[in-house]
Order: C-alpha cells, then structure tokens, then sequence
C-alpha cells in the first residue's frame, strides 16, 4: 500500500539497516553455527538468492529476471498496474511499459529474515534505477522494494514482490492481462488467516482511530514503512510522529485480498488493495493502492508487521493505460 511517510533518509536507513555479523531485526530468531540448515545458513542462501536475482534483472530486464524465480501462485505488485499473479502475467505486465525497457533496475537488500522453520523469507531494501541511454550523464536514483520467499526442496522462490518508485508513471497494461482475483479462502482459511486477521483488525483500526494510531499500534519495534520518495520510517514512534504531521484529513480503508504464511504460522504476508481519501481544505483526492505487508508472530503472541509497502493500482472501472 502506499501506506508510507517517512522522515529518515537512505543515508540513515542503509547505516542503520544494513547486514553486519551478528545483527537481527525484529522477530529473527538469533543464528546458529556449524550447520548447512541453521538459521544463519538459511538466511545467507536467501541473501544470496535476493543478489542474484538483482543481478538478473540488471542483466536481463525486470521482466525476464522476476519470472524466472516467480512461483506459479507468486504476486507481483508493480506501479499503476492491478495485482498479478504467475510468471506469464508478470512478464506480460512487466515487458509493456516501453520506459522500463531503457532502464537498468538493479538492489541492494538492506536486511534479510526467515521463519524459525526456514520455509519463508523476507528481503528488502534499495533499488537503484539508471536510464542506459542517458551514458554517466545521469545519476542513478533511488526507490525501494520488498521480496517474500518460500523454500521448497531447497531452493528459494518469490512469492510476492512489490518494487515502488521504478517508473516516472503508470505501466500500461495489455488489455489480455488477465488479473486473477484469490478466493477467499486463500486469506481466511489456513496458516495465512492470522495475518489476514491481524491486517483486518489493522485497517478497523485505522477507520475507527485514524491511520496514525493504527501504523503506530501495528509495526513491530524495529518494524518499517516505506516512503514514496525513497525514505523510511523505523519503529512506532517515527511512524506515529511522521504521519501525525501530515495536516490534511484522510481516510484509509483497505482489505487483504490474499494472505501467505510459513508451514511453521510464525513468518506471513498479506497483500491487498486500499483506498486513501485526503482532504485538503474545499478539494478531496482518492487515491487507489495497493500492498505488501510482511508479519511476524511476536514472543508474547501479538502479530506486528515487520515492513509495509506499496504501489498506485487502477482505480476500479477503469484500465491503467
């Protein structure tokens, strides 16, 4: 969701979130040593699957690297365009924006974490986007992007991915695109239906509390949000205190449309579409978004979201080109 303010530069987010031995962020379990399946081990397969899917795309587009580790129910959450699932969907939404085939898309994982029981994982961080036309004349900028992973036999692949930032306007998308709908028993039933549960309760709260309260109440302790101009928020206080600032009435209502989990129920996702309505004085935006929000069951039982991220969608009725 586009469900992010920030304060805090990048500058300040990589120094504060980047790897180093021995750091964990909120809900990792510590890492062990001396094992091809510890929690350490897992966690530098799935950084180095994070690398070298960056390296693809770099090398082969953003299209032709997603699908070649994008699971056969993995969602793909792309500026302007409505939510697909599948390499053949995302491949055809991806390959469409005539822009992004001139740009060199590249990242850096800021942080990585995976389920106690090493079935799922979680990578985020920068994206660096470079025009290749423009030579060194331009500098590459900056935007942000979030990766959830399921290991199966080994082998991690993407579950769902959300990159915001990398086009300067919405993708058009083929009207042969077509845009599955998950039953909903994929977010109520199974391991995933707490996290549904948690992100219902979360926006009941933002309609009844406003969204403040609710980001603030909801975000783990080292738990982030990102921004649309490349920032971040880190924890309740900053997420509280930066969106409180905002002097614009706004009303946010959203709803998952699909929940994912680890086969353990400690590590899950949801992803969903919003509605933001802002009022500035006499004048009222709509804005339509949609979200990937990365949960974790925390020691005492409570569910907080770990990173929160999103992208615009077509507003319903209309197609995104």
């Amino acid at each position: 969701m586009t469900r992010n303010l920030a304060r805090c530069s990048w500058l300040g987010a990589v120094c504060a979130l980047t790897l180093i031995p021995g750091q964990r962020i909120a809900g990792q379990a510590p890492s062990a040593t001396g094992s091809t399946d510890t929690p350490r081990a897992a966690r530098e397969a799935l950084l180095a699957a994070d690398r070298a899917l960056s390296a693809a795309v770099r090398r082969d587009g953003l299209a032709a690297g997603l699908a070649s580790v994008l699971g056969a129910d993995g969602l793909v959450l792309f500026e302007g365009a409505p939510i697909v699932a599948g390499p053949q969907a995302a491949t055809a939404v991806l390959g469409a924006p005539a822009e992004l085939g001139r740009l060199r898309v590249e990242w850096l994982p800021l942080a990585g974490l995976t389920s106690p029981d090493r079935s799922l994982g979680l990578t985020y961080g920068v994206t660096l986007v470079a025009d290749r036309t423009a030579g060194d004349s331009v500098g590459p900028r900056s935007s942000n992007y979030i990766s959830v992973w399921r290991r199966r036999d080994g082998r991690w692949t993407l579950a769902a991915h959300v990159q915001t930032g990398v086009l300067s306007g919405p993708a058009p998308i083929p009207p042969a695109v077509a845009v599955p709908v998950p039953a909903p028993a994929q977010r109520t039933d199974g391991s995933g239906a707490r996290f549904a549960r948690a992100d219902l309760a979360f926006a009941r709260l933002a309609g009844d509390s406003g969204a403040a309260t609710a980001f603030a109440t909801f975000v783990a302790p080292t738990g982030v949000v990102f921004a649309a101009a490349g920032e971040l928020l880190i924890g309740p206080d900053a997420v509280g205190r930066r969106m409180r600032e905002n002097p614009n009435r706004s009303e946010w209502v959203w709803e998952p449309r699909y929940a994912g989990a680890s086969d353990d129920g400690e590590l899950g996702f949801t992803v969903g579409e919003a509605t933001i309505t802002v009022t500035r004085g006499d004048d009222t935006s709509t804005f339509h978004s949609k979200y990937l929000t990365v949960w974790r069951r925390m020691a005492g039982g409570s569910i907080r979201f770990l990173v929160d991220g999103g992208n615009a969608r077509p507003a319903p009725g209309r197609p995104s080109s």
